[in-house]
């Protein structure tokens, strides 16, 4: 049976490492700087796996790097757009983001996608994206009110599914494995026990037999 335990448990792993895990979602990050020296550090971060009808997070890090010109942060004006069948757009705005270098402001992207913005995927995990830009009001040693944009950048592959129990992948086959695979064991070493009870009692009819 410890053979069979370890043949079965090898089997398992197999197949678990063939299973096409999605490693590259999930954080990216970017420095934006302008010619008047302003520098701002963008770090993003979210879920691998989103479930449609439960609310998904995107998470952003902006940490100031380098004033330049700037005297003063009036405010950020944020922006990130989700792309499925629908395309959902959220804006943010924090007065005042930042007081010196090294302070950080972080902002929550919230998104509830429904099972119609990805074409109710089913099994087939619907690939989306996301797309994030920002602007910075504020005055300079020379002008007021001026306003510093960014591009639009890409962020990391969103894996979305119509089955809640996506967003703890990849736990889900890993406990369905170790379910059949303890089933399994268990199963046969009943299997084994009541064979080997049926041989004892031909050994005893055997040797009653004899005498």
């Amino acid at each position: 049976m410890r053979g069979t335990g370890v043949i079965l448990g090898i089997v398992l792993l197999f197949i678990l490492v063939q299973m096409p895990i999605q490693a590259d979602a999930g954080q990216t990050g970017r420095t934006p700087t302008w010619q008047n020296g302003l520098q701002i550090d963008v770090d993003v971060e979210n879920s691998d796996y989103w479930a449609t009808g439960s609310v998904s997070e995107i998470f952003f890090t902006l940490t100031l790097l380098d004033v330049g010109s700037i005297t003063d942060f009036k405010s950020l004006i944020f922006e990130v757009t989700v792309m499925t069948e629908i395309n959902y757009t959220g804006t943010f705005t924090v007065i005042d983001p930042w007081n010196a270098v090294g302070d950080e402001s972080r902002i929550v992207g919230r998104f509830t996608v429904t099972n119609e913005d990805v074409n109710n995927a089913g099994w087939d995990i619907y690939m989306a994206s996301f797309y994030y830009n920002f602007s910075v009001m504020a005055d300079t040693t020379s002008d007021t009110d001026i306003r510093f944009y960014t591009h639009v950048y890409e962020g990391t592959p969103l894996n979305i599914s119509t089955f809640s129990f996506i967003v703890f992948w990849p736990f889900p086959p890993i406990v369905l494995m170790a379910g059949v695979y303890w089933s399994l064991y268990i199963g046969l070493k009943r299997f084994n026990k009541r064979f080997e009870g049926l041989e004892s009692n031909n050994t005893e009819t055997e040797k009653s037999e004899d005498q």
